[in-house]
């Protein structure tokens, strides 16, 4: 039984688990403290045992055991268990996610070698070899995540903590790169803006040299938005301790493992009270009052230190500097989706517009040859057009749960890591992963059925037949 109570203590303030030891080796008088009393005072945290207990007749002892069970889990309410959680993260993080992003890294690999084939003669190129780097990087440290989620992988014996690292390794890079491709994507839909609407002198305003540059731009600044956590979090080995609490002459105990650096903290109230006796194996023994009680119990604190492995390290000012950092991309982020929305929307309503008009003065003006250049060029147009609004449109659909899910965690602190909604908070980050690896890795599709241009580069690449050149020689024969 004390070892389901240990459990069940782990996410209990170390004062209430100190009352939880001192009660529950004593028994309190019917009347004065009844058991749902009991549960009510040890989910708030606030446990005043009876000054003179006595004998009631019920297991103290049995009934602590299911009172912490049933604080832990009024404080873990969110609609989502931790074994629901575990098995969401297990299969749409390590599983789908890994696969989709390991598919995303060979995709967008293909894709920065066609690019770089067709050269950067065209903005729209440059653009595109941009956003395919982005990605690489977004599926990259995703494979990395979905790898230190999986639970084959924590229980390799690691020098360091997979959760946590890949916080700052993988989480953080992931998130840059997964901003960078937004804005990427923004541009690009605003450059096509640009060509339904300024047509004759979007060639001006948009050049190769100046989409190099605002490329450039986009990554240093995107960069520097991140740089601030990593000035404030390191990696290092922290000491961990297994912490037993015992109470005074008893034989009851509760083990809760800690992180050394934040347990040097824990008591420093009981520090200023401790009465520096120690007991015949050489623990430490502290006195703590009990709150809204004259009541005071004596226990032993044992602190044995059990391994270092190499985990999170903050640094001076690393907490503000995180939520600096973290600030800034939440508004990076909204910002560029809310851009892709407004371009995307002004592009298929101008598109509309344009194709409407030249429908109407098709037949009115201009020779037969004229407007047989004039329609391939809107040809041409036209499909570049659709393609850019395609990817736009999975760009919107996938970072739309991101989007969602960053403002949620605005809006209630308890819909967080350390909230009372954390469970929700994982599984919901665990889907929008899935969604982002997606977003990342499915371009090439789009640009092998949409592009005639790209379609021939990847076909010389891996040196496949050209399905337009074959039906082009087809038709010379049957005309000799």
């Amino acid at each position: 039984m004390t070892e389901n109570l240990t459990a069940s203590a782990a996410h209990l303030p170390e004062p209430v688990i100190i009352a939880c030891i001192f009660c529950a080796n004593v028994t309190l008088r019917d009347g004065e403290m009844s058991k749902q009393r009991w549960t009510n005072l040890l989910a708030e945290g606030d446990i005043s045992p009876s000054a003179s207990p006595q004998l009631c007749g019920w297991d103290i002892l049995a009934d602590l055991e299911n009172s912490v069970a049933d604080a832990q889990r009024n404080n873990n309410e969110g609609f989502i268990d931790d074994p629901l959680r575990r098995f969401f993260e297990t299969l749409i993080f390590s599983i789908l996610t890994g696969i989709i992003s390991a598919f995303g890294c060979l995709s967008n690999v293909i894709n920065i070698i066609v690019f770089c084939k067709q050269k950067f003669s065209d903005s729209v190129n440059i653009s595109l070899f941009g956003l395919a780097i982005s990605d690489l990087g977004c599926v990259l440290n995703l494979v990395w995540m979905s790898m230190c989620f999986s639970p084959l992988f924590q229980t390799l014996s690691l020098p360091f903590n997979p959760l946590t690292v890949q916080y700052l390794t993988g989480g953080w890079p992931h998130g840059c790169f997964a901003r960078i491709s937004s804005f990427i994507t923004a541009y690009v839909t605003f450059e096509r803006c640009l060509c339904v609407t300024l047509p004759l002198k979007v060639k001006t305003i948009i050049t190769p040299r100046r989409t190099t540059l605002t490329l450039v731009a986009i990554f240093l600044v995107l960069f520097s938005l991140t740089a601030p956590v990593f000035l404030g979090i390191g990696l290092g080995p922290v000491n961990s301790t297994t912490i037993t609490y015992l109470p005074y002459n008893t034989s009851a105990s509760i083990s809760i493992r800690r992180l050394l650096n934040t347990a040097s903290t824990d008591h420093q109230n009981d520090n200023n009270n401790n009465n520096n006796n120690n007991n015949n194996n050489g623990n430490s023994t502290y006195a703590a009052t009990l709150p809204n009680t004259s009541c005071t119990l004596r226990y032993v604190r044992k602190v044995t230190q059990t391994s270092s492995t190499i985990s999170l390290v903050y640094r001076h000012n690393g907490v503000e500097l995180e939520n600096i950092a973290f600030s800034t991309n939440v508004f990076a982020q909204l910002s560029s989706f809310v851009a892709v929305i407004i371009c995307t929307v002004v592009l298929v309503r101008k598109l509309a517009q344009t194709s409407r008009w030249r429908s109407q003065t098709t037949g009115q003006s201009a020779s037969a040859e004229k407007m047989g250049e004039a329609g391939a060029m809107t040809q041409k147009d036209k499909r570049l057009v659709k393609m850019i609004t395609l990817v736009s449109t999975i760009f919107i659909v996938c970072f739309l749960p991101t989007c969602v899910n960053l403002i949620a965690m605005i809006s209630s602190a308890e819909y967080s890591i350390v909230g009372r909604y954390r469970n929700l908070f994982q599984v919901g980050w665990s889907f929008i992963k899935l969604f982002e690896s997606t977003s990342s890795s499915v371009n090439i599709f789009v640009y092998y059925n949409m592009s005639s241009r790209y379609r021939k580069c990847f076909r010389e690449l891996f040196r496949l037949p050209d399905n337009e050149d074959v039906a082009t020689t087809k038709k010379q024969e049957q005309r000799y």
